[in-house]
C-alpha cells in the first residue's frame, strides 16, 4: 500500500520530539542559518524552486525527508557521535512510514558529504563506497533530488554538490543532473553579505538608501530572507519583517531587482517568510493598490492602513 506522505508529515510535525528537536542548532560552519527549523525552511525554499519538475507524490516524499533528515542531530551529539543522526532519523521515520527506500535515504543522506571529504583528503574517489550507496538506494532520482535540496544552501560548497552529481551519474543513470540546480540560493541570514552584493534596489524611490544603508536595514530586521545569484552572490531579491515574536509581525520591505522580476522570486520570498512566521496571529503590510493582487495570491486580505513618510530622514 502506498504511503500517504502528507498525512505522515502532519503526524511528524505534531510529534513533541520533532517540535523540540528542530529548535536545536546555532550558526556554524556549513550551517550559518543556525537551527534545524531554519535549515528546514531553506530546503523548503529549494523544493519550491524545483517543484514544477516533480510529481505531487515525489514532492510529498521529498518534503517528508526535509523535515526528518536532520531532526535528531541533538540526540546524536548526546552520544558524542557514536550513533549518527541519520540512524536516529531512520528509526523515527519508521514509526510513521513503511517505506524501506525512504528509510535508507534518511540514514544515508550524508554519504555524499563523506565521499567528498574522503576525496578532499586523498584526492581519490572511494568508488567502492559510492557503489554501495547506489546499491542501497532504490530510487536514485529521489536520492539525488534530495541531495540537491540539502546541499544548495549558503555556507556549503556548491562545487561539492556538482562534483557528487557527476560522480553519481557515472555510477548509475538518473533523470537528475546539474540542470536541476535551483536558480537562486535562498538564505535567512547575512552570511558573506556585503554592500557590494546589494546594488540596484529601491528603484523609483525619491531618495533611495545606499547599499551601505541597505545592509544596516537588513541587520536591524528581525527576519530576513534573500534570494542570491549562485554565480556571484548578488542579491536578486529580499524581504524583511519586524516582529514581537509573540503575536504580530509587520513586513516593511519586499523588493526584486528589475532583471529578476517575472521569475517568481517575490512570491517565493513571501511564502517562505510567512512559513517562518507561521506561529504568529497577525502579519500586516502596507502596499500600493497595484500590488494588492500579488499579495492576495500569497494569502493576504485587503484592509485599512495609515502611514507617515519622511523622505528627508532616509540615511
Amino acid at each position: 500500500m502506498a504511503v500517504d506522505y502528507e498525512a505522515a508529515l502532519a503526524a511528524v510535525q505534531a510529534d513533541p520530539r520533532y517540535r523540540a528537536n528542530i529548535r536545536y542548532g546555532v550558526p556554524r560552519s556549513g550551517h550559518p542559518e543556525g537551527s534545524i527549523a531554519a535549515h528546514i525552511l531553506n530546503l523548503e525554499a529549494n523544493l519550491e524552486q524545483i517543484r514544477g519538475r516533480l510529481t505531487p507524490e515525489a514532492e510529498a516524499r521529498l518534503r517528508f525527508a526535509i523535515h526528518v533528515h536532520d531532526t535528531f542531530k541533538s540526540e546524536s551529539r548526546a552520544t558524542d557521535g557514536a550513533r549518527d543522526h541519520g540512524a536516529f532519523a531512520r528509526d523515527f521515520a519508521a514509526e510513521f512510514v513503511d517505506d524501506p527506500d525512504m528509510l535508507a535515504l534518511l540514514e544515508l543522506h550524508d554519504e555524499p558529504y563523506r565521499l567528498w571529504k574522503g576525496w578532499m583528503r586523498t584526492g581519490e574517489l572511494d568508488s567502492e563506497r559510492l557503489g554501495r550507496l547506489a546499491e542501497q538506494i532504490d530510487d536514485w532520482d529521489q536520492f539525488l533530488a534530495f541531495v540537491i535540496l540539502d546541499s544548495w544552501t549558503a555556507g556549503k560548497s556548491l562545487e561539492k554538490l556538482r562534483w557528487f552529481i557527476r560522480a553519481a551519474l557515472a555510477v548509475r543513470r538518473s533523470a537528475i543532473d546539474v540542470g536541476w540546480l535551483p536558480p537562486y540560493i535562498i538564505q535567512n541570514h547575512l552570511h558573506e553579505l556585503g554592500p557590494e552584493d546589494l546594488g540596484g534596489f529601491f528603484d523609483g524611490w525619491p531618495k533611495p538608501p545606499t547599499p551601505e544603508t541597505h545592509l544596516r536595514i537588513l541587520e536591524g530586521s528581525d527576519r530576513v530572507w534573500l534570494a542570491r545569484v549562485p554565480e556571484n552572490g548578488q542579491v536578486a531579491g529580499f524581504i524583511t519583517a519586524l516582529t514581537d515574536g509573540v503575536l504580530s509581525a509587520y513586513i516593511p520591505l519586499l523588493e526584486v531587482l528589475p532583471a529578476h522580476r517575472g521569475r517568481g522570486v517575490g512570491g517565493l520570498l513571501t511564502r517562505i517568510l510567512l512559513a517562518d512566521l507561521s506561529e504568529l496571529y497577525m502579519i500586516d503590510l502596507v502596499c500600493d493598490a497595484e500590488l494588492q493582487p500579488f499579495y492576495a495570491r500569497q494569502g493576504f486580505r485587503p484592509g485599512q492602513a495609515m502611514s507617515v513618510r519622511r523622505y528627508g530622514l532616509i540615511p
